[in-house]
């Protein structure tokens, strides 16, 4: 639709996805924290590591939470052909894990949800910098519930671009 000049379509389409994306995330969230308080009946885990790994669970889950329900910002960067902001984002995101997953070991005795941990950090600015990316890129879409789109919604998830948009923001 920005190809085509064609603002409302974009508005509604962008829109459509984000809200779309949200209500499956908070899906997700109530998933993730079922399987934290579960998680012994899941898989085998020792008492003495129970801990350690819904920690680990809660990390993974909220960082997959935030990825997906940010993905729709990593869009801007296609629509404006200015893919390499996608790559800057992503080397900052693998800086930022590395940072803080040296600095969480020299901090902390050595435990698996530390890693989890660097990653959740990384994901968060990473949604962050897309976010701020979207709205210099695209500074006429503006995000409203009154634009979301049911007619949108079931043209994405029939074309199969829903998947693609959601894949576009983890390339």
């Amino acid at each position: 639709s920005m190809k085509q000049n064609r603002l409302d379509d974009a508005v509604e389409y962008v829109n459509t996805s984000l809200y779309s994306g949200l209500v499956m995330c908070a899906g997700l969230l109530v998933l993730v924290a079922g399987m934290v308080f579960k998680i012994d009946s899941i898989i085998a885990v020792r008492p003495a590591d129970l801990a350690d790994v819904k920690l680990l669970m809660i990390f993974v889950g909220i960082g997959f939470v935030i990825a997906t329900g940010s993905s729709v910002f990593g869009t801007a960067a296609y629509c404006r052909n200015k893919v390499y902001v996608n790559s800057l984002i992503n080397m900052g995101g693998a800086f930022i894990r590395v940072i803080f997953t040296v600095g969480l070991m020299m901090l902390f005795p050595p435990v698996i949800w530390l890693v989890s941990l660097a990653n959740l950090m990384s994901t968060i600015g990473m949604a962050s910098a897309k976010f701020i990316s979207f709205k210099k890129l695209m500074p006429d879409i503006k995000f409203k519930r009154k634009f979301f789109n049911g007619m949108k919604l079931k043209e994405l998830l029939s074309s199969g671009a829903w998947n693609a948009i959601n894949q576009l923001g983890s390339m």
